[in-house]
């Protein structure tokens, strides 16, 4: 009953890891805008910046939900 997905699915940006997207995460990512941090940086491009904030506000609430 196992299935194989073609696709990951996306990782939550929650920067505080407390399992919900919200004001803390928000600040984290205001935080470290335009450094390296790889806590906020949820793209993967090397740098927190616009689209970073971008995933973390469209995904605001609870992760998975």
């Amino acid at each position: 009953d196992n299935t194989i997905s073609d696709e990951c699915p996306p990782e939550c940006p929650d920067a505080d890891g407390d399992g919900e997207v919200g004001v803390l995460d928000l600040g984290l990512v205001i935080g470290a805008w335009g450094t390296p941090d790889i806590d906020s940086d949820f793209d993967g491009d090397g740098v927190v910046g616009i689209h970073d904030l971008l995933d973390l506000l469209e995904a605001w609430g609870s992760c998975g939900s």
